[in-house]
């Protein structure tokens, strides 16, 4: 008989797979674990555990409960008691009832909404967060911006590989945006510039001018080749709703040299500036009997631009008459900057028979 004791005691360790402490005939505690909605293999909805201990760790998971995912046991079928997760040691219970909580598990499709390709979906454990996987889809001319809950961007709106907690099913479509391109022409410069692709209906900056010319410098975009078009500075925001080809536009910085007075004329290129003194030059006087005329032209639609540095003729007796207006400038009246009102400028000098002196120094410019 005592060794049938023995032997029952044996068996029943073995197969409550809970660790023997202290075995006490009259004390063992029971735990019946309820599938709370789920089932064993075999069908049964409550596995009981008798236990000849005060104590034993909690087992693991043996239901199924469709689509969802066990999270652990507790003293409530509602959850709102004690729990217990799997491998968690119960204490001096004499008997106990431990239900399964489950979680629902969610799924976030993607459609491309227009576009083209595939992305897979994501499962989610309720309560849980994802980071979506960046969008993969493409849509030629349009270029992706966000997910949306709905189609027409009318529900709540998620940013690429934002982090997303799901408490449903849930379907997100891509938002697209139409593109513009941009196409920069050197325009007479050399070098390359890359395409710049647009979002319509946003700012954009556009990239820097790498293209170069010599003696010309650079001073911005036009939509047409002869500067007539809409005018963009360099790196400047830009909204479009069509492509555009943007063209480069110069300044001529080239210095168009030295001219001493005489009677003769100069064609201006576009923004050369020249280097104007007497008949002496930048060091020697002016002559006597000198009755001369020296006509700048700009280029049509500009006009001209002279700074006088310095002026010295002989007081009254030699004088200079500056685009046939009706002032003389003579002695030490300095005519200072003066601006043609089209785009030539005239300048008359006479000299009488005696004193010359140092004449004058100037710069004229081509300008706008």
């Amino acid at each position: 008989m005592k060794k049938l004791l023995i032997l029952f005691v044996a068996i029943l360790f073995i197969t409550t797979g809970c660790q023997k402490d202290k075995v006490e005939p009259e004390h063992h505690m029971t735990v019946i674990y309820h599938g709370n909605g789920g089932q064993t293999s075999s069908g049964e909805t409550n596995v009981k555990k008798v236990y000849l201990s005060s104590s034993c760790s909690a087992i693991s998971n043996c239901f199924t409960n469709g689509d969802k995912v066990f999270s652990k046991w507790n003293t409530s079928a509602n959850g709102n008691g004690y729990s217990f997760y799997p491998g968690s040691t119960i204490y001096s219970y004499e008997k106990l009832d431990l239900y399964a909580l489950w979680l629902n598990k969610y799924q976030i499709r993607f459609n491309a909404n227009g576009g083209s390709g595939y992305m897979s979906p994501h499962n989610v454990i309720q309560g849980e967060s994802v980071r979506l996987n960046a969008n993969t889809f493409t849509r030629n001319g349009y270029e992706f911006v966000k997910w949306n809950t709905q189609s027409d961007g009318g529900g709540t709106s998620y940013n690429d590989k934002a982090n997303i907690s799901p408490t449903s099913d849930m379907t997100l479509y891509a938002q697209w945006k139409k593109t513009h391109t941009i196409t920069f022409n050197a325009n007479g410069g050399s070098g390359t510039m890359s395409p710049q692709t647009v979002l319509e209906g946003e700012s954009t900056q556009l990239r820097s001018n790498t293209f170069t010319r010599s003696n010309y410098t650079f001073k911005g975009w036009n939509t047409k080749s002869d500067g007539t078009g809409n005018s963009y500075n360099n790196n400047a925001y830009i909204y479009l709703s069509s492509d555009v080809t943007l063209y480069a536009q110069w300044i001529y910085n080239f210095n168009g040299g030295s001219i001493n007075m005489q009677s003769g004329w100069t064609d201006m290129e576009l923004g050369a500036y020249y280097k104007f003194y007497d008949s002496g030059g930048p060091n020697g006087n002016y002559s006597n009997h000198e009755s001369k005329t020296y006509t700048f032209y700009a280029p049509p639609g500009k006009r001209v631009k002279i700074v006088f540095d310095s002026f010295r003729t002989e007081n009254i007796s030699d004088y200079m008459i500056l685009n046939g207006g009706g002032t003389w400038y003579s002695g030490t009246n300095n005519p200072g900057t003066v601006y043609s009102s089209g785009n030539s400028f005239s300048i008359y000098f006479y000299s009488d028979f005696e004193d010359t002196f140092s004449g004058w120094s100037a710069t004229v410019y081509s300008i706008d």
